[in-house]
């Protein structure tokens, strides 16, 4: 395998490409830092794994902020609800 350092893939947290001389498939090593598990896999599925973590984080945020939204009209609705 021949390694290459490349920067316009599109993916998030990678390192290092990796190119297998046999069958020509590109591995992506993605390597561990603090709470980033890390991973070796094939180009496209480490590019489908970004995508699924970008969709997840956006699910996350937008349920954060309905449960805002919602606390703040409750809180709205008791406030004026006295008087």
């Amino acid at each position: 395998m021949e390694s290459e350092n490349e920067g316009t893939k599109g993916l998030i947290d990678y390192r290092l490409y990796f190119k297998c001389n046999t069958c020509n498939e590109n591995y992506v090593l993605s390597i561990p830092d603090n709470a980033w598990r890390g991973y070796f896999l094939t180009e496209q599925n480490a590019i489908f794994y970004h995508k699924n973590l970008r969709m997840s984080d956006t699910d996350k945020r937008n349920g954060c902020l309905i449960f805002i939204l919602l606390l703040c009209s409750l809180f709205l609705y008791a406030l004026f609800e006295n008087f």
